[in-house]
């Protein structure tokens, strides 16, 4: 699925010494020391001469390589004088491999993905979700396909979990650079301090009535997979998206940040009677369960409401916040005596519960405080198998 290989040329010129580069963020590709002017030329000289003769060159060169793997079905140019800003030189689009690389994309999602269900390569997903979200190949955003096509990799490849983390972080990686350079540019000043994050202003004059609504789901969806699949400390990039969202005036973001993505049921994901309490958020895999009367159905509701959130897909490395009067601990070394630990020694408390064990073990996977537990309970003659 790759059609070319470069796709851009920038240009940097500053005291006589001319930078030549493929990637913008990357060092020079070449370095030439030229010619030093007293009299550096001037911004409307930049347009208006030295810009047209660059681009005469450049499409000169284009054509020769118009067949080869070599270029990209799209290129562009910019150059940058002194202290100048960046000006754009051309932005070419080659329609024979862009068609070319269209009917790839489309192949392969109908042969590899919907045709097959064999695990597919990361290095196919590095390109796929990339080739999704360029405006160029794709104009008309559809945030539906193109979950539907994340999905359809995700179910592919979820007999490997190391397999199926790399194609994920192939699509958060591509959709977050898109959300980066595409999306936030659009609506956004960014400060850009030399250290720390981004600081991003709205800007002036936005018609927030005239938003993609398109674009504004693939961020909100972008911003929730981050959040629930990235390591902590990417965490706050979603949240920062969520935060963008909200300044935009996008009810959906206030909504995840209260109650979750929206994709489970309102009764899988909320239980209450006069006995407990207990309410999921998806999104940060939290679990929160208040106790009203400490007693063995009490923590029996509480652990069924988890096994069915589990069944539905929810995250099995979730944090419980547990509102109880009860304050029982297990005293095993390197145990972190965390509200989540406290609600399962609570539980333990009961033996009529014990025999929930095999259920309880999916769930309490983030320091492996089951398996502790339970060797612990086995010392104390528990029948927990």
């Amino acid at each position: 699925m790759q059609i070319g290989i470069h796709d851009l040329l920038h240009i940097e010129y500053r005291e006589g010494k001319i930078k030549l580069f493929s990637w913008i963020k990357g060092s020079p590709d070449y370095q030439h020391k030229g010619s030093h002017f007293d009299n550096p030329l001037i911004h409307q000289e930049i347009e208006n001469a030295l810009i047209p003769l660059l681009e005469k060159g450049i499409r000169q060169k284009l054509q020769i390589y118009e067949d080869s793997a070599l270029v990209n079905y799209r290129f562009q140019a910019s150059i940058k004088v002194g202290g100048s800003e960046t000006l754009p030189i051309l932005n070419d689009v080659n329609q024979r491999k862009r068609e070319l690389l269209l009917q790839r994309v489309q192949a392969y999602i109908e042969d590899k993905l919907e045709g097959q269900s064999y695990p597919t390569d990361p290095l196919e997903s590095f390109f796929l979700s990339q080739h999704l979200v360029d405006p160029q190949l794709f104009p008309d955003m559809d945030t539906a396909f193109i979950m539907h096509v994340y999905e359809l990799v995700m179910k592919r490849n979820k007999g490997n979990k190391t397999k199926m983390y790399d194609h994920r972080s192939q699509f958060i990686r591509a959709f977050s650079q898109w959300a980066e350079s595409v999306f936030l540019p659009f609506y956004f000043h960014n400060g850009k301090p030399k250290w720390g994050r981004a600081e991003y202003t709205i800007k002036e004059g936005i018609d927030l009535t005239a938003m993609e609504p398109q674009q504004m789901e693939l961020v909100l969806q972008t911003a929730i997979l981050i959040i629930k699949y990235e390591p902590n400390y990417s965490r706050q990039n979603g949240l920062d998206l969520l935060e963008r969202l909200k300044e935009l005036g996008i009810t959906q973001a206030v909504k995840v940040f209260k109650e979750g993505s929206g994709t489970l049921p309102a009764e899988d994901i909320h239980y209450k009677d006069e006995q407990i309490e207990c309410q999921a958020h998806d999104v940060f895999s939290i679990i929160t369960i208040r106790i009203k009367e400490e007693c063995a159905d009490s923590y029996a509701k509480g652990l069924d409401f988890i096994c069915r959130l589990l069944e539905k897909g929810f995250f099995r490395s979730c944090q419980i916040k547990l509102k109880s009067q009860a304050k029982n601990i297990v005293s095993v070394p390197g145990l972190a005596k965390s509200q989540t630990h406290r609600f399962f020694a609570n539980a333990l408390q009961y033996e009529e519960l014990h025999p929930k064990g095999e259920l309880i073990k999916k769930i309490v996977t983030p320091a492996q405080a089951w398996i502790e537990t339970k060797k612990w309970a086995s010392r104390q003659g528990y029948p927990i198998n």
